[in-house]
């Protein structure tokens, strides 16, 4: 990957809504913009691929409010939407609760690695084979940490990406 037009992109994927952390997504994408000297995070846009749930509006609304319509995008449902989240450079699964994420197997199987947070379900079994990265629930900072590590070292994302499709394939 990476990174098209010198971009790096972190997305989600599936219902944008408080339980699957899709305002997490925006806080990150906030900090990242404030923090752009000291994270290097200049080039980073965030991306959500999915479905709009009840409390989208209220979350949209905040991402207006903070000026980072520019920074994250809402590409909304598409009919292939595997085709926008292989463009992704990593998956941030910030989900509350998801006892075993579909996205991420899917992202696995497209080549993108996953960036999750700790008690959320799945993740943590998922990252025992290499496939994802996991920070504490609800860190903001350890989130933008890990993304400018996997930024900086695409021959990890790689090797996170390679051992995801080995998990996915392997519970097949």
């Amino acid at each position: 990957h990476r990174h098209r037009a010198g971009r790096f992109v972190t997305g989600g994927f599936g219902t944008f809504c408080w339980l699957k952390g899709g305002d997490l997504l925006a806080r990150c994408a906030g900090a990242a913009a404030a923090r752009a000297e000291e994270l290097g995070s200049a080039g980073w846009d965030f991306r959500w691929v999915g479905h709009c749930g009840e409390d989208a509006e209220a979350l949209l609304a905040a991402v207006a409010a903070d000026g980072l319509a520019d920074r994250l995008s809402f590409l909304g449902e598409h009919a292939r939407p595997l085709e926008l989240v292989a463009e992704f450079d990593v998956l941030a699964l910030l989900s509350r609760q998801d006892s075993y994420p579909l996205a991420m197997s899917e992202a696995a199987l497209v080549g993108v690695p996953t960036l999750a947070q700790r008690g959320s379900g799945g993740p943590e079994q998922f990252a025992g084979g290499g496939g994802a990265a996991v920070v504490d629930a609800e860190d903001h900072d350890a989130v933008l940490r890990a993304l400018q590590t996997l930024d900086r070292h695409p021959e990890l994302r790689t090797l996170m990406a390679e051992a995801g499709r080995r998990t996915v394939l392997r519970e097949q």
